[in-house]
């Protein structure tokens, strides 16, 4: 009888060791040492940035403000697309550099643009030289600006554009996943050549994959 009682204690106690695991993944618990599930972000989801010439708050999911020239970049990365807004205290031309080999500006992706009469111009140039560049397309490259919107007010210009973080343009330079050199500059004339001098440009480094802050 003991044998008996002790054999449906541990068959009783089986069953209820079934039913509790079965309850567990039909609730979609994760046991404690499963590793996270993998997402397709970086970092927590962050809904995609509207290209309108606004940047609204908590619209990108990471930005970064120079002191030096008073300019603010702002970022968000979503799939294989680079959500990015420039803003600066200026009225002319508006420009960020990706990854320049140097020396100075020479071999940067440079996305720069304006905003004239209430119409945004904006163009992907690469730097042919330590202090000039060109549009992509007259360098034999393309225009891989997926979209863009501008805007200006007392309070200077603001920029946001679209791009893929790699493109099949020679000219263009990928989203590093490690920090990488990024120059900033403004001037105060809506053109291409116009010079930013001293106090309107610098070189900051930026981590555009970090998570965890802005």
């Amino acid at each position: 009888m003991t044998v008996s009682i002790a054999f449906l204690v541990a068959a009783l106690l089986g069953a209820l060791v079934v039913v509790v695991d079965l309850w567990v993944k039909n609730a979609g618990v994760e046991p404690l040492n499963a590793a996270p599930a993998a997402t397709a972000t970086n970092g927590p989801a962050q809904a995609k940035p509207t290209i309108d010439g606004s940047i609204g708050e908590g619209e990108y999911a990471h930005y970064l403000l120079d002191e030096v020239t008073g300019m603010a970049l702002h970022w968000t990365l979503i799939g294989e697309r680079l959500f990015m807004a420039l803003s600066s205290p200026g009225h002319g031309w508006i420009a960020v550099g990706l990854d320049p080999d140097g020396p100075m500006m020479k071999g940067a992706d440079i996305l720069m643009g304006y905003v004239a009469d209430g119409e945004t111009v904006f163009e992907d140039h690469w730097a042919d030289s330590p202090a000039s560049h060109v549009n992509d397309i007259d360098a034999g490259g393309s225009d891989d600006i997926l979209s863009f919107a501008g805007s200006e007010s007392e309070n200077g210009t603001v920029i946001e554009f679209e791009r893929a973080i790699l493109s099949d343009d020679a000219f263009d330079k990928p989203v590093p996943h490690t920090e990488t050199f990024v120059q900033l500059a403004y001037s105060e004339k809506d053109d291409w050549k116009t010079y930013h001098g001293s106090k309107k440009r610098n070189t900051v480094t930026v981590d555009f994959f970090a998570t965890g802050g802005k």
